[in-house]
């Protein structure tokens, strides 16, 4: 069967809560389309999306801190050339005072012991679903979009967040998470105690994948109460609430060079 061609739309989404001009955040929403060589098609360089089939499943990918969104439109395309389509996301955002950077969108305070459990640590997820559904009323995506069947994934920082915003209860579309490189430990800083790990839904899979060789991870493991910088106890801890896991030994093999092991700015 020939695989569809990937083409994407662009969009700008505000986010409620921050400051501009840190309060947009610019999509890429990737589909599997058809090239019919119409006149329209040849004017606007708009590849109109596959039209039969059921309406597709949706992934959204979010970024670790200061990794763009080229460095995960590999998998984004591959994923699209599997029939679903596929939102990454670029935000500029102050998560730490004085340092502005790249970010999924975090809610930083929304973690802290007495707030966490109780709303959504991830700014963005709201106002890119709700983006969604409005192209999937008026868009070269009118119809296409299963707004029932959302997966969040992420590397770093992103992987975190979407294992602890796949809640349903929040966000009604949300199935599934997947992350690579990342873990729900709860930092010290923000008065949690030494190898705390905040609690995820039950409600969905989630599928975990770290690397032993993962130097990220291991350098932030101070932030955790971790002194030896244990590079893959914080990947397994989710299991011990009963969740399956996937255990990967494979080495650390990044999609681009910024987030080799010990590139500053990175978070784990």
């Amino acid at each position: 069967m020939k695989q569809p061609i990937v083409r994407a739309i662009f969009r700008s989404v505000r986010i409620g809560g921050l400051i501009a001009p840190n309060d947009t955040a610019h999509l890429k929403i990737h589909y599997p389309a058809v090239l019919t060589n119409s006149e329209a098609e040849r004017n606007t360089g708009l590849l109109p999306a596959i039209a039969d089939g059921p309406a597709w499943p949706i992934v959204i990918l979010l970024p670790g801190i200061n990794v763009g969104p080229d460095g995960l439109g590999w998998l984004a395309a591959s994923l699209c050339r599997r029939g679903l389509v596929v939102v990454t996301y670029s935000l500029i955002g102050e998560e730490l005072p004085g340092q502005i950077s790249l970010t999924p969108g975090i809610d930083i305070m929304s973690l802290a012991p007495d707030s966490y459990g109780t709303r959504p640590s991830a700014l963005a997820l709201g106002p890119i679903i709700a983006d969604l559904a409005a192209c999937n009323a008026t868009s070269v995506l009118a119809g296409r979009l299963d707004l029932s069947k959302i997966a969040f994934g992420g590397h770093s920082a992103g992987g975190t967040v979407a294992l602890l915003n796949a809640n349903p209860a929040w966000f009604p579309g949300v199935c599934s998470a997947f992350a690579y490189g990342a873990h729900t430990a709860a930092a010290t800083m923000l008065g949690h105690p030494r190898g705390s790990m905040n609690a995820i839904s039950n409600k969905t899979p989630v599928l975990i994948l770290g690397g032993t060789d993962d130097g990220v991870i291991a350098e932030s493991a101070a932030r955790y109460g971790d002194a030896l910088g244990d590079a893959t106890g914080r990947v397994q801890a989710p299991s011990r609430t009963g969740r399956r896991r996937r255990d990967h030994p494979r080495r650390h093999h990044p999609p681009q060079p910024c987030i080799q092991p010990g590139c500053p700015g990175q978070w784990a």
